[in-house]
């Protein structure tokens, strides 16, 4: 059995690298491709907390409220949840999983 090693965290170091404008940039980036996915009436949003860098996405404007209210916009653009037209011309809402379990030998 391997021996137990102790790992203890220099918390102002790593706080220091959360807070880098390096870090802010890869989560501003991240943002940015999401509200880009989003579309019209989405927006990033940075604004660093305290201990961490932040970033978020949100809407702008009616449009955008509309359609996040209507088809869920941004659960889409984050890999959750996106509309499915069933074969019988109904539509749901459902994970790629689900929809790939269901459509799976059709073409």
């Amino acid at each position: 059995m391997a021996p137990k090693i102790k790992v203890k965290m220099y918390m102002p170091g790593v706080r220091q690298v959360l807070r880098s404008p390096e870090v802010q940039a890869i989560v501003d980036r991240e943002a940015r491709r999401l509200a880009d996915a989003a579309g019209i009436g989405f927006d990033m949003v940075s604004r660093p907390y305290e201990n961490t860098s932040r970033a978020y996405v949100e809407t702008v404007d009616q449009t955008g409220r509309e359609r996040q209210a209507a088809d869920g916009i941004l659960e889409g653009v984050l890999g959750g949840r996106i509309q499915h037209t069933t074969a019988a011309g109904r539509r749901i809402w459902a994970t790629e999983a689900q929809i790939a379990h269901w459509t799976r030998g059709r073409s």
